[in-house]
């Protein structure tokens, strides 16, 4: 049974993620997009509920707070779903 709430779309991009000590800034590899959120897969485990800033790599004027919704390990990665904060 689906539980996702909106429509989830391919999105493959590296994005970058800051967030408090000890995550700092990171680069992430991005798997999909929805409506309200997005999919990432990152090195580093991350906490639910935890608040980051997303941007793109290359662009420095596009910034978005989002929060972590769920976090379940793949390999030796982490696979890290979140959805924006404010509209």
């Amino acid at each position: 049974m689906e539980r996702r709430r909106h429509r989830r779309f391919p999105f493959a991009r590296h994005l970058r993620i800051t967030g408090d000590p000890p995550l700092g800034e990171l680069l992430v590899d991005a798997r999909d997009v929805s409506e309200r959120g997005l999919s990432f897969v990152s090195d580093v485990p991350m906490q639910i509920g935890e608040l980051l800033i997303l941007g793109l790599r290359k662009d420095e004027g596009f910034k978005v707070q989002i929060k972590v919704r769920n976090v379940r390990a793949e390999g030796a990665r982490y696979v890290v779903g979140a959805e924006r904060t404010s509209w």
